[in-house]
């Protein structure tokens, strides 16, 4: 059964490109060196000439890759790092991109070479005036300490929280201060207009499996021919590959076009994707749709568990909401963190297993929180469901049903 309040941690595949990808696999099992070797790279051209007018950029600069973190990997192992460089970060970014700065600070580390972790701390709701301000003022901090900056670090839309930031602004504040950036749009692609010549950032990758239909997993990398060389190799590294390439030797599209025998037909699937949307009368239609049905929904999630929404005006919203989890302060006895840390696991299960869905839970500000994600095929009904699924577990904690001893669920019958 299809989950029915939240489908964007991994996409959702229609059956028109379902299909579309089962037929590639079959096609590139029918000739394996024809489809490697010729119609790989003239369905992958499609695909990327296509992106390259939705996105308003030249063709040569995008790159068709399995997920976000991996350009992640990709940028941050290649960049130049000196002593005392540091890379800036927002406190809602994405955990994978957390553990990727984890490893490039150990890794200089060990070769005695010292990066600063430069940590910005949103407090949300914010209007986008005070998150610039407050990502300003981490720069000029951190500038005063003689730290150079060398990259910032974002998300278009974060992940959990799921909220919009203004990455556009925020380029544009990095680039005022020379410092490079890297939007990590996962959640970008679809759910917000993206138009990457006019925002021109240093880097740039959104999942296309999330909201575009694309088979999992399948992003676009984005990378303008200037920063081609700073971002040498592929993942794994391509045959392609030019040593101490310039902006004008790079060989940057053919690395990522061909680097290892992989299976790319979820790539592939992507021109299958982006006409399905067209056939539902293309993205713009449903964004209005979506965005319109998170609000609508958000208020119903809230109203059922009455809670609050982590955005109440809805500026930060795109088609994804966040609305706190009344669990009671006598379970968590001040200490959210450590709780849902053991609590976690048994609301995810019990949603699977028991309501067949699943709904993102997560802590941010001392309180806990759900994520729902609008859908063209959800309807208000949809998230009220959910909530009340969710409603019944929290009833469930709150009255002592369910408790947690050192990091398992002890469950007890209503009458016991």
């Amino acid at each position: 059964m299809v989950s029915r309040s939240d489908l964007r941690s991994y996409g959702a595949c229609p059956i028109p490109v379902l299909e579309a990808w089962r037929a590639l696999s079959d096609k590139a099992e029918e000739n394996p060196d024809l489809f490697l070797l010729r119609t790989r790279d003239e369905l992958s051209q499609s695909a990327l000439s296509r992106l390259s007018k939705m996105l308003n950029c030249p063709t040569s600069t995008l790159a068709l890759i399995p997920n976000a973190t991996t350009a992640t990997n990709a940028v941050l192992r290649d960049l130049y790092f000196q002593d005392g460089d540091g890379i800036l970060t927002l406190n809602v970014g994405y955990g994978a991109v957390n553990k990727t700065l984890s490893y490039v600070y150990e890794t200089h580390t060990n070769l005695k070479t010292k990066l600063h972790d430069v940590l910005v701390p949103i407090k949300l709701p914010a209007s986008d005036d005070e998150i610039l301000r407050t990502v300003e003022e981490s720069i000029v901090a951190a500038t005063a300490k003689q730290i150079k900056i060398r990259l910032g670090i974002f998300d278009a839309i974060s992940s959990m929280p799921g909220i919009k930031l203004p990455w556009v602004e925020l380029v544009q504040l990095l680039r005022k201060h020379d410092i490079l950036s890297f939007v990590d749009g996962a959640h970008a692609f679809a759910q917000i207009p993206l138009d990457l010549q006019a925002a021109d950032p240093d880097f740039f990758v959104s999942n296309i499996h999330k909201w575009g239909y694309a088979h999992r997993g399948c992003a676009v990398f984005y990378v303008p021919r200037r920063n081609q060389h700073l971002q040498r190799s592929s993942l794994p590294t391509s045959w392609s590959y030019v040593e101490n390439a310039s902006g004008q030797t790079n060989t940057w599209a053919e690395q990522w076009a061909a680097n290892g025998l992989i299976d790319q037909s979820s790539f592939l699937s992507v021109d299958a994707a982006l006409t399905f949307a067209e056939k539902l009368g293309g993205y713009e239609r449903l964004r209005r749709y979506t965005h319109d049905l998170a609000r609508k929904g958000a208020l119903e999630v809230a109203r059922i568990l009455g809670s609050e929404l982590l955005d109440p005006d809805g500026e930060r919203t795109a088609a994804m909401v966040n609305v706190r989890v009344p669990v009671a302060a006598h379970c968590t006895q001040g200490e959210v963190d450590k709780w849902f840390a053991a609590a976690r696991p048994w609301f995810w299960n019990t949603l699977q297993d028991e309501f067949k869905t699943a709904i993102p839970l997560y802590t941010y500000d001392s309180k806990i929180w759900a994520r729902f994600s609008a859908q063209a095929w959800l309807e208000v009904s949809d998230f009220e469901w959910g909530a009340r699924a969710l409603k019944e577990l929290v009833r469930r904690v709150n009255v002592g049903e369910v408790k947690f001893v050192d990091g398992k669920a002890v469950e007890s019958s209503p009458s016991a």
